[in-house]
Parts: structure tokens; C-alpha cells; sequence
């Protein structure tokens, strides 16, 4: 009878975590203020202010999951 190993799968590890809590903050203070901004504008009747605030939201969720995602990619590599 063949014996087999206890190793675990690649597939068992656990994936890496994100400690990147300070950004979190940051991004989530920022995204307040825009939407902030961004009715300001609307009560204020200004369609520029209004479109730069939304904007300005979907760049820092842009680029928080971008360099997110490099990070992670940086991570497995390192495995």
C-alpha cells in the first residue's frame, strides 16, 4: 500500500492580507468630502463642481484598487 504525505494543497494557504488600514482611512475620509462636494455642487447649481467631485470618487477608487491590486501581485510573487 502506497503512503501519502500530509502536505497541504497550494490551494489551502491562506491568501495574504492587506494591512494597509492608514489608506483605508484615507480613502474613505476623501470619498466624504467629494460627496460632500459634489452636493454642495448640486445645491449651488454648478454641473463643474459637481462632475470634478464625481470624478475625483472614481479616481481614489481607481487608484486604491490598481495599487491594490499591484500589491497583491507583489505578494504572490513573493510566496
Amino acid at each position: 500500500m502506497m503512503e501519502t504525505q500530509n502536505t497541504p494543497s497550494p490551494a489551502a494557504k491562506p491568501a495574504p492580507k492587506s494591512s494597509r488600514k492608514t489608506s483605508k482611512k484615507v480613502l474613505v475620509l476623501n470619498t466624504v468630502m467629494g460627496w460632500g462636494l459634489a452636493f454642495f455642487g448640486v445645491y449651488m447649481g454648478n454641473e463643474m463642481v459637481t462632475t470634478g467631485a464625481l470624478a475625483f470618487i472614481a479616481a481614489l477608487y481607481g487608484t486604491y484598487t490598481g495599487v491594490g491590486h499591484l500589491d497583491f501581485r507583489t505578494a504572490k510573487a513573493g510566496e
